[in-house]
């Protein structure tokens, strides 16, 4: 009886100290966690957003880029924070939708582990091509794709980022074939796409449309189901003979799973506010981003759809990452954690400043350099809990322990040219 009334004495007194965190927040900095490299899309609207954060929570609002394995290092960074609102994520698409599809082994639960707090805004995929390319519309670049099996080179800007996905969705409803070339960010793909040396490209609205009005690159579709209010002359894939077809990307703040309603509630009022004035909105769609801010259980719902949708299309396809295991320490605790050199269905390009246009011959496949362990470093699958430091000091070399990430070197690594099988690097 003792205990039992012990037991609900502690949960009273830990539900008071909740209330009160939560009624005195913030009472100090906010940190908001960018899992991918900065100056891209997801950084700037990050920063957007932190400005905003700050005058209405009258605390600092510090952005921190913690990118590496497709956004799953920051991800899990936060994941791992105590639940007090302080420390943020600004997932998208990728690292809380189809990460959970194609990674079996992810250090996350991209439900269980976060709870959501707004999405901030949300953007199309753009499909463009070379302007020497003989399609106008996508509907002849389809047709050309069918003329011409794998032939036609379409580049995205990550191995299992939502540009590499719209692709592998409008190849499966289509029904063609096109080589996928994936690259490791916007700049290098658009790149290789003025210079001519892939026909086509899927991309973030927000990074493109500036070549696009340009006129380096001619815009085919947008992946909305709708036309984009700031591209209201570029049509959507559905309307392009594509029915069905729908990828959308989004930018959301989400925190530690646990962290109190009210927090959550305050942080959601406050990017509401934010998103509502004319400035910020402006700034938005400036970059081809539509302000959102949703309610957390509106948020939280679309999480769990595009989880499901895109473990439907992965099976579907058969795209997969090959990964090698890499140690990384978050908050104190290790976690086994990966690269993804490729994607299943085709080759990652050469580094070098000129590629080749067309597929690497039967058997072999282009190099190109990734992150992996130093040499003689044992690997091992990804694990999602925490390892003693005994059981990792026997796992890895001394060279590299303790509290030392294991350095990058380059390796070549041949892949098969199978559009549905992937090899294991010799």
């Amino acid at each position: 009886m003792h205990r039992i009334l012990r037991t609900l004495a502690a949960l009273a007194l830990s539900a008071c100290a909740a209330l009160a965190h939560a009624q005195n927040y913030p009472a100090k900095p906010v940190r908001i966690v960018v899992p991918y490299p900065a100056g891209g899309t997801t950084d700037i609207i990050a920063r957007i957003a932190a400005a905003h954060l700050a005058a209405r929570l009258k605390q600092p609002c510090v952005v921190e880029s913690r990118a590496g394995a497709s956004g799953a290092i920051g991800a899990v960074a936060v994941a791992q924070s105590a639940p007090d609102g302080y420390t943020l994520v600004m997932g998208t698409a990728s690292s809380h939708g189809i990460n959970s599809a194609l990674q079996k082994n992810l250090p996350y639960d991209a439900v269980k582990d976060f709870a959501p707090v707004t999405v901030v805004a949300s953007t199309p995929n753009i499909v463009v091509v070379h302007p020497s390319v003989p399609a106008r519309t996508l509907g002849e670049l389809l047709a050309l794709a069918r003329a011409q099996p794998g032939k036609i080179n379409c580049g995205s800007t990550s191995p299992g980022g939502s540009p590499h996905m719209s692709a592998e969705l409008l190849k499966m409803l289509a029904g063609v074939d096109m080589t996928h070339v994936p690259y490791k960010g916007a700049a290098p793909m658009l790149t290789d796409l003025i210079g001519g040396q892939i026909q086509a490209g899927f991309d973030n609205l927000p990074s493109t449309i500036g070549f696009v009005r340009s006129g380096k690159v001619r815009a085919l579709a947008v992946t909305t189901p709708q036309r984009w209010p700031g591209a209201p002359d570029i049509p959507t894939v559905a309307e392009s003979g594509v029915p069905g077809y729908e990828v959308s990307g989004w930018f959301g703040l989400l925190a530690p799973a646990g962290t109190p309603k009210a927090v959550l509630d305050t942080l959601q009022s406050a990017v509401a506010q934010a998103v509502q004035q004319p400035e910020v909105a402006r700034q938005l769609r400036d970059l081809g981003a539509e302000p959102v801010a949703n309610k957390p259980e509106a948020f939280a719902r679309d999480i769990a759809a595009d989880v499901e949708k895109w473990r439907k299309v992965v099976q579907a396809t058969r795209v997969r990452l090959e990964w090698r295991a890499a140690r990384v320490r978050a908050n104190g605790a290790f976690f086994f954690l990966t690269r993804a050199p490729c994607t299943s269905p085709q080759t990652p390009p050469s580094p070098s400043a000129t590629r080749s246009p067309t597929p690497p011959p039967a058997g072999r496949s282009i190099p190109d350099t990734w992150p992996t362990c130093t040499a003689g470093t044992r690997t091992s699958s990804p694990r999602s809990r925490p390892r003693s430091k005994a059981r990792l000091r026997a796992m890895q070399p001394r060279s590299i322990w303790p509290w030392r990430m294991p350095s990058a070197r380059a390796t070549r690594a041949w892949y098969a040219p199978s559009p549905r099988a992937i090899s294991r690097p010799a």
